[in-house]
């Protein structure tokens, strides 16, 4: 009895697969192309014997040396067949949700921007992606705000760092603006971007330690705001700038908890059943 249930548990978890992939320098396409027509080519070149003859399987040797043919250029494609056995179970990953009150509430009053950004995340809406570049670099401006004042709040031996890190930032707010398609932005808009916000940064030589260099960046900080309430004004404040589709799902997203919005986006969606006392 044992033995049975050792085998059966040791089917069970036990799985085969075999698969078949081409590791040669011809892809299966171009090597099958030749070989057709080299099988045409042989049957032409073989076709003057076969002239005048009408004895029984006379074709038999023209399809040999047509699959010898086929099988040598094949060979070419280098084809492997590749046998998987795995033995084990499959791991399973437990995920609780709390269930306190702050995850079952709503989140109606959440900026409309920030509600886009999580839809298309969630996979709720799609043809997004101008606002969610736009939501993006708004992100790395207040983040790159934040930078500059922990630099005037620290050392000039620090300063190297917090050239560094606030370079970064300013680079990545422009590759997101880079490409946007929104009316009101254009690429003279993104080269002004650049000069007033990006190129500072890399004028700036952080290994000399100059005060001069810290107080013009220090200085950034309205330009800063400015540029930051000026892509705001882009992306859609309130429901009647967006369509029908974006419509629905925003007011489905603030009739949606918390707590089933990260389950939508754990599960991309995925049905799952669970305790109401876990959930």
């Amino acid at each position: 009895m044992d033995m049975v249930a050792s085998n059966f548990i040791l089917a069970v978890k036990s799985t085969e697969s075999s698969s078949l992939y081409f590791s040669g320098d011809l892809s299966w396409w171009v090597a099958l192309l030749i070989a057709l027509v080299s099988m045409v080519l042989a049957f032409w070149i073989y076709r003057g014997d076969l002239l005048g003859r009408t004895a029984t399987g006379l074709w038999v040797l023209p399809l040999l040396r047509a699959g010898a043919v086929l099988m040598v250029v094949m060979m070419l494609t280098g084809p492997v067949i590749q046998y998987r056995t795995s033995v084990g179970t499959t791991a399973r990953v437990l995920m609780y949700v709390d269930a306190s009150a702050s995850m079952k509430a709503t989140d109606e009053q959440m900026a409309t921007s920030r509600k886009l950004r999580i839809m298309q995340r969630l996979g709720w809406v799609k043809g997004l992606d101008n606002e969610m570049d736009a939501a993006d670099a708004i992100v790395y401006l207040s983040q790159l705000r934040q930078a500059l004042g922990a630099m005037a709040g620290d050392v000039m031996a620090n300063f190297p760092e917090h050239v560094g890190k606030a370079k970064g930032l300013a680079q990545q707010a422009a590759e997101s603006l880079k490409d946007i398609e929104i009316e009101g932005w254009d690429k003279k808009e993104h080269d002004l971007f650049n000069s007033e916000i990006v190129e500072p940064f890399h004028k700036a030589d952080p290994e000399q330690n100059d005060r001069a260099d810290k107080a013009a960046l220090l200085a950034l900080k309205p330009k800063i705001d400015q540029w930051e309430k000026k892509i705001r004004i882009l992306l859609p404040k309130g429901m009647e700038k967006l369509n029908p589709e974006t419509r629905t799902a925003v007011e489905r997203f603030d009739r949606t908890p918390r707590w089933q919005r990260l389950e939508s986006q754990l599960l991309g969606g995925g049905r799952w059943s669970c305790e109401s006392t876990i959930c």
